[in-house]
This record gives structure tokens, C-alpha cells and sequence, in this order.
């Protein structure tokens, strides 16, 4: 599913869901949108933001407007705890002894990430980042093109690959773990170990993955211990940790990964 350009922000992306959830009648299209609204009254009321109130959005198929904690029963199809869902991502992951998600890769992996499964599994089990996780920085970073590649702004480097590294990061990874990366950055098996690998040392260091996700973005001389969402050099991207968070929450409450975010990149 795509986003449309207009769609600037949460409220944005909230109002074409409604609209576009009115408009169905297929039960099946119907869960899906109320599901990504499901999921965008959580995130909102996570970031503060005035979340809708049910009656002026989505409504059932006689016309009656969907309770926000009911949803027309879809909801309770999903596996998440929802007294956990209603949580703010950094309440869920963002302590050192709780990790993000589980050690099972969502069913709703887009079918762009499905030729990396293995990889995503066997990285995460050599790394023990959470599978969801890795599965959400390469939807972010590459949206699963395996040739991915982007000029760093920041520093002049190509980053390359699913997880889009640099190669002075690849070859410094590379020479501390050898056993774990047997060829180049091309490599769709290797680039993907080499991302896990990076935000386990991040995580090692700053102890949250908000905060190795700030690293990831913006180095690790760019993060703010006490704010994951400031870039202390005004590298990278500003919503980046937000982004990945939620792709990550989509894949964790089994949601179908939407093409894009609704806030789009918010750069420094």
C-alpha cells in the first residue's frame, strides 16, 4: 500500500486510513485499516499527540462508528499483549534487560523481505537482535533491494546493501568477527550480519535499542544517552528511531508492513 504525498503527518495518515476504511466493503480490506488505525491511535497517544476520537472515524459496516478499543473484534486476532501495545515503544524495549520484540520473525514480513528470512533468523540468533527489529531497519534503510545503494552525506561513503553500510564500518565488523562475515557487503547474508552486528555493539553500549538505533543512523558520537530522537551532531535522520519503531510494531502485532512512513523523513 502506498502513502500518498500529502500524507504529512500522523493525522495525515490517520484521516486517509478513515477515509479509505469507510470506503470498503471487503471484510478483509476493512481489518487491514483498522488495524493500521489501531496501530496509529497507539503511536499517537505514545508521542502525545491528539488521537481522534472514534466517533468522527472509522465505522463499522452498518454505519456505527468503531469503538476505539474494540475494532470490530479484530484487534483480539492479533498475538501482541495490548496492555503492552498501548505502551510507548520506549516503556516496551528501551531497557537494558528487556529486548525489543521476540525471537520469532513476524508472518507479516512484506514479501520483499521474504528471500531474507534465513538470514534475518540466522543473524539474529548469532547477534540476539530481536528478528523484527532487523527486519524493520532494512524495510527503512532498503526496502529489501538487495542493491541498494545511497552517497552518506555526512561523511562522502557509499552505503551499500539491505542495511545500507558504510564500508569502512563493513570492513572494521569484518575484521572483528570473521567467522561471521565470510564475504563483502554485497552480499545480501553478509550485509544483514554485519547490520546486527552493529546495533549489538551499539546496544552493548548504550543499553537500549532506541538508542543503538540512534547510533545506527547517526554514529555513535551523535547520541544523546538521555533522548534517542536527538542526533547530537545533526547527522541522519531526526524520526528516524521513531520510523523503525514502527515498522517494528507493525511486524510485532502482525500487521501488513505499510510501503512507506507518514511522516515521512524528517532530516536535520
Amino acid at each position: 500500500m502506498t502513502v500518498t504525498p500529502q500524507i504529512g503527518s500522523w493525522e495525515g495518515f490517520y484521516a486517509d486510513r478513515t477515509e479509505r476504511l469507510n470506503a470498503a466493503t471487503d471484510p478483509a480490506t476493512r481489518a487491514h485499516f483498522e488495524a493500521e488505525l489501531n496501530l496509529a491511535r497507539i503511536t499517537m497517544d505514545a508521542m502525545g499527540l491528539q488521537v481522534p476520537d472514534a466517533g468522527n472515524g472509522a465505522a463499522s459496516q452498518d454505519g456505527q462508528p468503531l469503538p476505539v478499543d474494540q475494532e470490530a473484534g479484530d484487534w483480539e486476532k492479533f498475538p501482541a499483549d495490548k496492555s503492552q501495545a498501548t505502551q510507548s515503544r520506549a516503556e516496551i524495549h528501551d531497557t537494558p534487560d528487556t529486548p525489543s520484540g521476540s525471537d520469532q520473525l513476524s508472518q507479516s514480513l512484506n514479501d520483499a523481505l521474504l528471500p531474507y528470512r534465513d538470514d534475518i533468523l540466522a543473524a539474529s540468533e548469532a547477534t540476539g537482535v530481536p528478528p523484527n527489529l532487523l527486519a524493520a531497519v532494512i524495510w527503512d534503510e532498503s526496502k529489501g533491494i538487495a542493491g541498494a545503494g545511497s552517497t552518506n552525506g555526512e561523511n562522502g561513503l557509499t552505503d551499500t546493501g539491505l542495511m545500507q553500510l558504510n564500508p569502512d564500518t563493513f570492513a572494521a565488523l569484518k575484521e572483528q568477527h570473521p567467522q561471521l562475515l565470510t564475504g563483502d557487503a554485497s552480499d545480501p547474508r553478509n550485509n544483514i550480519m554485519a547490520g546486527a552486528l552493529y546495533l549489538k555493539q551499539n546496544h552493548d553500549q548504550f543499553g537500549s535499542w532506541d538508542l543503538a538505533l540512534r547510533a545506527y543512523n547517526s554514529g555513535p558520537l551523535s547520541v544523546d544517552p538521555a533522548d534517542p530522537g536527538i542526533s547530537t551532531s545533526g547527522f541522519g535522520t531526526r524520526n528516524y528511531v521513531e520510523k523503525v519503531n514502527f515498522y517494528m510494531n507493525q511486524l510485532d502485532n502482525g500487521t501488513a508492513m505499510s510501503d512507506g512512513y507518514p511522516g515521512g523523513n524528517q532530516l536535520y
